[in-house]
């Protein structure tokens, strides 16, 4: 196992960027210095024509949540392996550019970060994000020739390319004030789980972790704007209790639960901004999409992990959450909520729980990570504190049930009998001559991350008689797939990492029931057809909707349109494109994690 091990350990190395290039359009894509390569694309599947559009039509995206992400994978490898270590320069490299992401707009003592990185616009005086690649080609549909190209692309036969264009076309301004977003939960999480790590590893990465402690003093500023920015739907307070209508329709048996047992609920959004932030800052260049906050499951996940590796880890003391009783509440509540929709399927409704996050087995791995630490922090403490343990006691139950059954019943096997997962990426496709094929584009990534799962959830310290023997047997089948086609050449190691929160139209926020309907302003509007909905309004459910109400409601059209009850799968709607990430050494990197942690556990 260990020359694939080595391999992929190599290519993820050699993926960085090593020397900044420059945007030059149908050319060259801006690759930032330190980052690891993503791409932003189309899930476009069916015709053949579409298959290739998906994997050839696509953007170089410097963020720094792969990068970020990757790092932490690698450290996380070399505490497993031994001798899978990172450099100190690699680290340091892509540390140095997380600098363009910290949100400069808030006072400098902060660990607050923005997906993509910002640029100064002296005449508004604000940093706004900065998508490089995707702007100049959005910027170019004011003044291609789209109709006369997708004259000529209809007339090849490439149908499909040609309403692609039309669409992305017809929607291109719209698309571009959408880029506009403001700092968010969810890389600051991401940005505070790898400090955590580096942190654990301070002697192995001295360096490092010298500059990542300098830049980032004030980590408690993390759990101030998960308090700023909690969704609490029983509070009065517009900026705290107005949510995305998608969030609603998947959370609200929870809140219900909530409400039937007194209880008060603070969740963690994705968004660090409120309401009335938005309204001061939506002229200079930072604007939620749609207008609104939402709570994804994804985010709340990678929030979670957050707070607990940086407890565990020393990073900021345990009393600021203990102790403070909003921080608690959240940090609780928001186990909860995890446990809560394991339990139930997501409430059959991942295209919506899942906003930003759509390959199923990889939230299940976000949620494995933090009982896998909290069995390490027992093992080497002895046990765990009240609240660690609460959120044990939480998660455990539902991830060693609920996930590892589904797990179990998704395995599917090849002809030698090794096992192997995958979600929806290429499994939608057809042949020239109209039969269903399959790629297995996104094998790769999901037996990683299968594997990965049930290591964290049912064995995670030791490999025993006590760890359930399908587990064990379907592991080690999945291991072999993953050693044998990893790096094979006959899989590509893609993997939706990444979406945006539109898919189709039947997940659009004003699908969905809301009981208020206002311009970024602030401004209501009423009736709401006196004008349609887009990126200058906000469209959200505020407060609480009791069920008999909200009931009548799901019984109305929205704005005309009947709400969508049901999710077909992301490859079930061909009439809008939704947008996913996907990076080669972020599929390598959780791939070498999942046989370095099996390595390490059978010996």
């Amino acid at each position: 196992m260990d020359s694939p091990m080595d391999e992929l350990f190599d290519r993820i190395q050699g993926s960085q960027i090593q020397q900044e290039s420059t945007f030059v359009p149908f050319y060259s894509f801006y690759k930032q210095r330190g980052t690891y390569p993503s791409f932003m694309k189309g899930n476009f599947h069916g015709r053949v024509d579409q298959a290739i559009l998906r994997n050839q039509a696509r953007f170089f995206d410097n963020n720094i949540f792969t990068t970020s992400y990757i790092m932490t994978i690698l450290l996380e490898v070399f505490s497993h392996s031994g001798f899978h270590k990172p450099s100190e320069g690699q680290m340091l490299l892509g540390m140095d550019s997380f600098l363009d992401y910290k949100d400069k707009n808030r006072p400098t003592n902060h660990s607050i970060y923005s997906f993509w990185p910002l640029k100064y616009n002296p005449s508004k005086q604000f940093w706004s994000a900065d998508p490089a690649n995707t702007f100049p080609y959005l910027e170019m549909m004011d003044f291609l020739p789209v109709k006369e190209i997708a004259y000529i692309l209809r007339g090849f036969g490439l149908k499909d390319i040609d309403e692609f264009l039309e669409y992305f076309h017809a929607d291109h301004k719209e698309n571009e004030e959408l880029l506009f977003l403001p700092a968010d939960q969810d890389t600051s999480s991401i940005h505070m789980a790898f400090g955590a790590t580096l942190r654990n590893m301070k002697e192995e990465f001295p360096k490092a972790w010298a500059v990542w402690s300098a830049r980032n003093s004030k980590t408690s500023s993390v759990l101030e704007a998960f308090k700023q920015y909690s969704y609490r739907p029983f509070s009065g307070d517009p900026d705290s209790n107005s949510i995305d209508p998608r969030t609603y329709f998947y959370l609200r048996e929870f809140l219900h639960a909530a409400k039937e047992k007194g209880e008060d609920v603070a969740l963690i959004t994705t968004w660090a901004q409120t309401l009335s932030q938005q309204r001061r800052e939506t002229g200079r260049g930072a604007t939620m999409v749609r207008g609104i906050n939402n709570v994804c499951l994804g985010v709340v996940a990678h929030a979670v992990l957050a707070i607990t590796r940086a407890v565990t880890s020393g990073v900021f003391p345990e009393s600021l959450v203990a102790e403070d009783p909003l921080m608690r509440q959240i940090y609780l509540n928001s186990s909860s909520l995890l446990a809560f929709q394991l339990d139930r399927n997501l409430t059959g409704r991942p295209d919506l729980a899942l906003m930003y996050y759509p390959t199923r087995v990889q939230f299940e791995w976000m949620v494995s990570r933090t009982l896998a630490e909290l069995e390490v922090a027992k093992a080497r403490q002895g046990g765990l504190s009240s609240l660690l343990q609460t959120v044990y006691e939480t998660l455990q139950p539902s991830a060693r049930a609920a996930v590892t059954d589904r797990i179990l019943e998704a395995v599917q096997a090849d002809s030698a009998g090794r096992a192997y997962f995958e979600d929806f990426l290429g499994t939608a496709d057809l042949s020239p001559l109209g039969e269903q094929v399959s790629t297995g584009e996104d094998r790769i990534f999901c037996t990683a991350l299968a594997v990965n799962t049930l290591l964290n959830v049912c064995i995670s310290l030791i490999w025993d008689n006590n760890t359930p023997a399908a587990v064990k047997e379907t592991v080690s089948r999945a291991v072999q797939w993953l050693a044998h086609n990893a790096l094979s050449g006959q899989y590509k190691p893609h993997g939706a990492f990444f979406s945006s929160s539109f898919k189709w139209s039947r997940t659009l926020p004003y699908r969905y029931p809301g009981n208020r309907y206002e311009f970024i302003n602030g401004t209501e509007i009423f009736p709401w057809s006196r004008y349609p909905p887009d990126h200058r309004t906000s469209y959200m459910v505020r407060g609480y909707i009791p069920p008999g109400e909200y009931r009548d409601l799901l019984g109305r059209k929205q704005f005309g349109l009947p709400v969508p009850r049901d999710f077909h799968g992301f490859n079930a709607d061909h009439t809008k494109y939704m947008w996913i990430w996907d990076s080669e050494p972020y599929t390598y990197s959780v791939t070498l994690l999942a046989l370095a942690k099996y390595r390490s556990l059978v010996k």
